[in-house]
């Protein structure tokens, strides 16, 4: 008997299977009426949407770093006594065409160890399962076959882990394809399907699920049944502050359920972006942080820190900017209002002492990776970089005044410098093995028009550059960089100074009067018009 019990202990050590009493029911959270509770008291979910600083989406989890997960959760705890928090789970790790339901070891690993952290910080986890996955297949189908049998490897590892609180079906279902495209039955249908299995899989645990508009809760499925039906807990989640209490208190009149504010908040860049601003961002806090007391039984902002394109291959963008933490670790303004509310610590029964592992990531470094510009603090990376290096670097373009970002609302890929605007139209690109590189980054990248901008309605002659304002507009590759003429030589006065100046449809050139040649700085101005429009 004594071999037999040893002999068990020694596969559970091997397998890396958590050693602990088995959590009592108490032990999980369970909910009661509007409330969520733990030992037979209420409870109150302060959390955060997570990723890892740098490694966001999918990339959190194949470039794993477990100790920079450990350290971005602790502070947060420390800083702010967050007491939850919710990860994304992609349902295909991989990327790969056949990689959907694949659970390789090692995702199952990682899985546990970000687990095994929340609960040495005695938080509790929402795992969010399929995540990025378009398929939402009828009953019976071999699609629907896999998806049954991922979730039958997946989550009886976890059933029993009182440090898994919640299970969310999936990510804003109703933001997904099928049902923008008039198929929200068949999503709603496969919600109840995948409930029932969950529940069936993890009796002691919550099931709930993220719709990104809260009307589509109480949408009946082809059964009949709805998702807050079918929800333990009624997830909300909301960008715009001032619906905070009227969204809430319409989820309450359909549900006597608890209800958590799943995912709140609002980006704070990239700069000069009209309305991104850390004031912005405090304002929602301030209106969600209000509504909550009474409504909620939790609210979990989006996100705990900036994501920082920067030394990435990632473009900037507004999903860059959600976090409580700046890029730099320091908090910004709406994380003191996320201080202050009072959460207690939410300890667990199961305990694991996994070895805490990385793959040590690194940021790109070949030839199309971030190039940090001296004296500034932004990069020029992937085509923008070969632009860059290809075709005159500051001489042509002046030193960058952004990242490369994508602008809203049409995801263009645009970086401003002071002499340019570059666009980034990935679309236009020529076959990579037959055109050369100095064509295919001319094909993708193009300096927006600045020149016919400031021309404006001027009714111009244009003539060919000829003496300095030719020599530099060859140098620079200036049918590419500058385009055809639109004036001839015209004196204007430029920084308080009259000087000679040429027009071009992408930009101008400058005589000084020591008879030096460069190129105008209406990427300066373009910027400026920018910010000033933001603020």
């Amino acid at each position: 008997m004594k071999r037999t019990l040893f002999y068990a202990l020694f596969v559970l050590l091997a397998a890396n299977i958590p050693i602990a009493a088995t959590p009592a029911s108490g032990d999980f959270l369970q909910a009661q009426g509007e409330q969520l509770m733990l030992h037979g008291q209420p409870v109150f979910l302060k959390g955060v949407n997570y990723y890892p600083q740098w490694r966001p989406w999918a990339d959190m989890w194949r470039a794993w770093d477990a100790p920079q997960i450990a350290r971005e959760l602790r502070q947060a705890r420390d800083d702010l006594s967050i007491n939850a928090v919710r990860v994304m789970l992609p349902y295909n790790i991989s990327g790969q065409k056949q990689g959907d339901g694949v659970l390789p070891p090692e995702f199952i690993a990682r899985i546990r160890e970000l687990v095994q952290i929340a609960g040495q910080l005695d938080m509790r986890v929402i795992l969010t399962l399929f995540d990025f996955s378009q398929g939402f297949p009828a009953a019976g189908t071999a699609e629907e076959v896999q998806q049954l049998a991922y979730l039958r490897a997946l989550i009886p590892l976890f059933a029993n882990d009182d440090r898994v609180a919640i299970w969310d079906l999936h990510n804003e279902p109703d933001q997904y394809g099928a049902w923008r495209e008039g198929r929200s039955a068949d999503v709603r249908d496969w919600l109840g399907r995948m409930a029932d299995a969950v529940h069936t899989l993890a009796p002691r645990q919550l099931v709930t699920i993220g719709m990104a508009l809260h009307p589509n809760l109480w949408l009946p499925g082809p059964d009949g049944r709805r998702a807050i039906d079918y929800s333990d807990v009624v997830s909300v989640h909301n960008y715009a502050g001032d619906t905070a209490v009227q969204q809430l208190e319409a989820v309450r009149d359909q549900t006597s359920k608890p209800i958590i504010v799943e995912e709140f908040g609002w980006p704070t860049g990239p700069p000069c972006i009209a309305p991104y601003t850390e004031d912005a961002q405090q304002q929602l806090y301030q209106a969600e942080l209000a509504a909550a007391p009474g409504r909620t039984a939790g609210i979990f902002a989006w996100a705990l820190r900036d994501y920082d394109a920067a030394p990435t291959g990632r473009w900037d963008s507004r999903e860059e900017y959600y976090g409580l933490y700046r890029a730099d670790g320091s908090l910004k303004p709406a994380a003191q209002l996320v201080r202050v509310l009072a959460a207690q610590p939410l300890p667990s029964v199961t305990h694991s002492t996994l070895p805490l592992t990385t793959t040590h990531p690194r940021f790109p470094t070949n030839r199309q990776g971030p190039l940090r510009i001296a004296g500034t603090s932004y990069t020029v990376k992937r085509a923008f970089r070969r632009a860059w290096e290809l075709f005159g670097g500051a001489t042509s373009f002046g030193l960058p005044l952004t990242d490369a970002f994508e602008r809203q609302p049409d995801r263009r890929v645009v970086q401003y410098f002071a002499n340019a605007v570059l666009e980034y139209d990935p679309n236009n690109a020529g076959d990579a093995k037959t055109t050369p590189e100095d064509e295919q980054v001319m094909r993708v990248v193009r300096p927006r028009s600045l020149g016919a901008e400031a021309v404006g309605a001027r009714l111009l002659h244009p003539v060919p550059p000829r003496g300095a304002f030719r020599a530099l507009y060859q140098h620079i590759n200036g049918a590419w960089r500058l385009g055809q003429p639109l004036s001839g030589v015209l004196t204007e006065a430029i920084g308080g100074v009259r000087i000679q100046v040429q027009y071009f449809e992408r930009g101008r050139l400058e005589q000084l009067p020591d008879g030096s040649v460069r190129v105008g700085a209406l990427g300066a101005q373009s910027w400026a018009t920018e910010c000033a429009v933001a603020r």
